[in-house]
């Protein structure tokens, strides 16, 4: 059966972009602080790149995980769009906080004249929420008091015109702004990079980060006590065991810092209420503090004249944990945790 013609209502073209506004909006509504929006549109860029992955075949997964995974996120809206050649009309709200009306209402417009089509009807309603509904303020969550009064008069009108055949003026009806979309961080923030932040290499520097700290926090605690109960009388401090201390405090701080960013994103991922606890305020202040300890531990490697005379196996873990710290710190300020607050 050939379509006669297309009704989009709060349609996107992008739905990466689409989705760093509605975030951006979420979060200024929560009042929570920009490097937590921006940890969020990360978060979603890890998990859009899995699932794209498992869609395509590229990472194995079971049959349940590939259901699971089956919208395209990275479909290219545009280019099916311009395959069209039915009448078109586009509905879209003012007050709209879930799309960008400026560059989706743009975005398809253009598209539909690349096609050639010149049977577009674009309608923005004054004070339409994404539904095209009526709000106190348009804001997300509020409670809509039903349709603006010509939508269904609108869209019925247009498409009785369309079944008697008589033709609407080229560009057709246009009611309403088409407000600005602005967002705290554009795509080109995350788009140079992809290659840091997508999932594999993410979710591999996490786990050689967990192991080797974890290694590292449970040898240098067993050298401490060890180092105790042979001398009780020796201060911790002694030459010796200064780089005990810092390759512990190192390890112990940045397994807790991993603790808490896991903490931190799982409730930043509800996506119409997401969840940041002030106990995890210390974030930032503790991955520098974990910055200081990663110069401080380099410096007492660098320094110590006796590390090429450790056993093998001593100096190559030496050798792993410095590595690791020295990539942690790249990790941290991806992820915003370095600072004395959230900014």
């Amino acid at each position: 059966m050939r379509m006669a013609f297309l009704i989009a209502v709060g349609g996107c073209l992008d739905f990466q972009s689409q989705m760093r506004y509605f975030h951006a909006n979420v979060f200024r509504r929560s009042g929570y602080p920009l490097a937590l929006l921006d940890i969020a549109n990360k978060v979603f860029l890890i998990r859009t790149d899995l699932s794209n992955r498992i869609r395509s075949g590229s990472l194995p997964a079971p049959a349940a995980w590939r259901d699971l995974n089956r919208y395209e996120f990275d479909l290219d809206q545009a280019a099916v769009w311009r395959q069209v050649r039915q009448p078109v009309l586009a509905i879209y709200g003012e007050n709209d906080r879930q799309v960008p009306v400026a560059e989706s209402s743009t975005a398809l417009a253009a598209a539909l004249e690349q096609s050639g089509n010149r049977d577009f009807t674009l309608v923005i309603y004054p004070g339409a929420s994404h539904a095209i509904g009526k709000t106190r303020t348009g804001e997300l969550g509020e409670e809509w008091t039903g349709y603006v009064p010509e939508y269904l008069d609108d869209m019925a009108d247009w498409v009785q015109q369309q079944a008697s055949g008589s033709k609407r003026p080229e560009g057709g009806a246009r009611r309403g702004q088409v407000p600005e979309s602005g967002q705290p961080f554009t795509a080109g923030r995350y788009d140079r990079l992809r290659w840091y932040g997508n999932a594999p290499v993410q979710a591999i520097q996490f786990i050689a980060f967990a192991l080797v700290f974890l290694a590292g926090a449970l040898a240098g605690a067993v050298r401490l006590v060890r180092g105790r109960r042979r001398d009780p009388a020796a201060p911790v401090t002694a030459p010796g065991k200064w780089l005990t201390l810092v390759v512990t405090a190192v390890c112990v701080l940045n397994l807790a810092l991993m603790a808490g960013l896991i903490t931190l994103t799982l409730g930043l991922t509800n996506t119409w209420d997401p969840r940041y606890s002030p106990a995890l305020s210390w974030l930032p202040l503790g991955g520098s503090l974990s910055l200081c300890l990663t110069l401080a531990l380099l410096v007492l490697l660098l320094t110590r004249r006796r590390v090429a005379a450790y056993p093998p196996r001593r100096r190559i873990g030496r050798i792993l944990l410095a590595t690791c710290a020295i990539a942690f710190v790249p990790f941290l300020i991806y992820w915003n945790l370095v600072g004395l607050a959230w900014h």
